[in-house]
């Protein structure tokens, strides 16, 4: 079972950092703010759903990118300089033995496990200030 925080049920400011801020900007302080002592991996984004990917003038896609390797490099590829929007992104690594994993979407809302709500106070920390 997740725990997920919606807009309505997190704190005003955090809502609007994730709300406004670029949700690749968001995901990337996030994984420079996990402390590495204890993983048993590096921190990935393996899943990236974008939206609004502008092909041509008249064109444009949504498309949901899942790997087990980091999706980073992908998603530079295939935006290559297009306009687009990151809806949702989720960050993986292994911690004692078991896959730990943050979703993060443009509306505002975490899901995490209820056994790493302990990343709550990082998450919060590693966000732009508005």
């Amino acid at each position: 079972m997740s725990v997920v925080y919606y807009p309505e049920q997190t704190d005003a400011k955090l809502r609007r950092v994730l709300v406004q801020a670029r949700l690749r900007e968001v995901a990337e302080r996030v994984m420079v703010a996990i402390p590495r002592v204890d993983l048993d991996s590096n921190i990935i984004m393996d899943s990236i759903q974008l939206s609004e990917i502008a092909f041509s003038e008249n064109i444009t896609d949504t498309l949901l990118l899942n790997s087990r390797r980091d999706l980073r490099k992908a998603l530079r590829d295939i935006v290559a300089g297009r306009s687009h929007d990151i809806d949702k992104a989720r960050l993986s690594w292994i911690e004692d033995g078991r896959t730990v994993a943050i979703h993060l979407s443009n509306a505002g809302s975490v899901r995490l496990e209820p056994e790493d709500l302990h990343l709550l106070p990082l998450l919060r920390a590693s966000l732009p200030r508005p």
